[in-house]
């Protein structure tokens, strides 16, 4: 019997081995896990910007749990509104970052749908690293999520 557990010894390491290198894989770069959303704000005066920026934008995690089911085991997605006219709409996924296109359009979808007064909104194809100018989240659901300090 002791040769047996000793023989079947390296498959059991092998399969952990394995198992530590697939949960590795499921991790992505921060940039792999930003998209932007372009927002166009003609015809929206200031006061109507925010008020809809401030009421419809906080709703992406809830469109983002709408389209997976709240039961998803990746948190809604962190976002952030940059652009000198606050145009841009970024939002950082923390898992299955190869379908954040298809999520932040079927937010956008959610937005047009269940609120008034939504502009006219378009997924970003482009790439996008993270940084003060898109978004800038940090943790463990990234292979680069440990913060490192970096002096201005």
């Amino acid at each position: 019997m002791f040769n047996n557990v000793l023989n079947k010894a390296p498959l059991l390491l092998a399969a952990l081995v394995l198992l530590g290198c697939s949960q590795e894989e499921d991790k992505y770069y921060r940039a792999d896990c930003i998209v932007r959303i372009n927002i166009d704000w003609s015809g929206y005066y200031m006061e109507r910007r925010l008020a809809v920026q401030n009421r419809v934008l906080p709703e992406a995690a809830r469109a983002y749990h709408e389209t997976l089911g709240f039961d998803s085991p990746v948190a809604g997605p962190s976002g952030s509104v940059k652009g000198e006219g606050r145009e841009y709409y970024y939002l950082q996924f923390s898992g299955m970052c190869d379908r954040r296109y298809e999520f932040a359009e079927n937010i956008i979808t959610y937005f047009e749908d269940n609120f008034d007064d939504v502009p006219p909104m378009e997924v970003d194809p482009g790439r996008f690293e993270p940084g003060r100018d898109t978004i800038e989240v940090y943790g463990d659901s990234w292979i680069d999520g440990e913060r490192v300090y970096q002096p201005q």
